[in-house]
């Protein structure tokens, strides 16, 4: 009988230990994908397209970009000032801000520039499709196509 009782908790001892092993390894899992997917973001990008409640256009300037990088930061250039912050993404979700800018005024640019701002601070999720990044707000959206060397 004590015999049998020995065996019994050995049994239980090691499912115990095969447990914590598997809880251990699902949440080492979990902690890599959400590493992988701030990665994602780390590129440059060319802005195409910004529609916001008040702006609506393309563009096709290879000097108009939003860079993200793997230390959470966003930069951003579309003709005058150079703009910068931090952004946060989980998942699908992102949250940019608060955004700074150098206070340069340029007449021809200063729609577009506000535009950028709006769209990139209200931005709330993203997407990747292809080469393209999508960044949703309510009432924002901004298509980014990826930087080609």
């Amino acid at each position: 009988m004590r015999r049998m009782k020995e065996s019994i908790g050995r049994r239980f001892g090691v499912s115990i230990i095969i447990a914590l092993i598997g809880v251990a390894l699902t949440f080492s899992s979990c902690k890599a994908k959400k590493s992988t997917t701030i990665t994602t973001l780390n590129s440059k990008y060319l802005i195409s397209k910004i529609v916001t409640p008040k702006f609506n256009d393309s563009f096709e300037s290879q000097d108009y970009y939003v860079y993200f990088n793997s230390q959470g930061n966003v930069q951003a250039y579309i003709g005058c000032n150079n703009i910068g912050g931090s952004f946060q993404q989980r998942e699908t979700e992102i949250e940019i801000g608060p955004l700074m800018s150098t206070k340069m005024y340029c007449r021809n640019m200063a729609a577009q520039e506000m535009a950028l701002l709006n769209a990139l601070e209200g931005s709330r999720s993203y997407s990747i499709q292809n080469e393209t990044l999508i960044l949703k707000g309510e009432g924002t959206e901004l298509t980014l196509r990826k930087f080609k060397e």
